[in-house]
């Protein structure tokens, strides 16, 4: 996939130099964070979910490989909490749950140990690889009744290839 300036966008996938979200297998939303994002990465997120999920008014299960992210400043942290409040509703309504894949056995338990003092809006799945990830977010879509489609099978399997890498 040739790669986004600005928040393009790429077909059923979008992207930014730091973020990439693809749609292609709906109800499975996979996230891709290739570095720190930014506060304009986050407004052009919040715009493809606004513009291009949310109405869809399906329910989905979200992935994201955070493993690329380092340490994050105050502004994006605030920024991205800030993205978080404004959709809340939507994720409410439509977000079964998030599988958050982090490779490093620290920062996972900081995140843990953040969900304690903070829990989520949507149910919260920390994992460490590309298999687990894909483990998790097919169980839950069979827990939630979702009828596996060649589309959502290709992206599960895009997860156990590539994420975490």
């Amino acid at each position: 996939m040739e790669e986004g300036r600005g928040g393009e966008r790429l077909g059923p996938r979008h992207a930014t130099s730091a973020i990439e979200l693809d749609l292609e297998g709906l109800p499975l939303v996979l996230v891709r964070y290739r570095r720190v994002p930014t506060v304009e990465d986050f407004a052009a997120m919040e715009r493809w979910c606004r513009t291009e999920l949310y109405p869809r008014r399906v329910r989905f299960v979200a992935v994201s490989d955070l493993s690329a992210i380092g340490m994050v400043d105050r502004s994006v942290r605030k920024e991205g909490a800030a993205m978080a409040h404004r959709v809340e509703p939507f994720v409410i309504e439509l977000e079964i749950a998030s599988v958050l894949l982090v490779t490093n056995p620290l920062v996972r338990g900081i995140l843990k140990a953040i969900r304690w003092l903070t829990p989520a809006i949507a149910p919260e799945h920390l994992v460490s690889d590309g298999p687990s990830a894909a483990e998790v977010a097919e169980r839950l879509l069979r827990r939630e009744g979702v009828e596996l489609a060649p589309p959502t099978l290709d992206a599960l399997e895009r997860i156990r290839r590539t994420f975490g890498t």
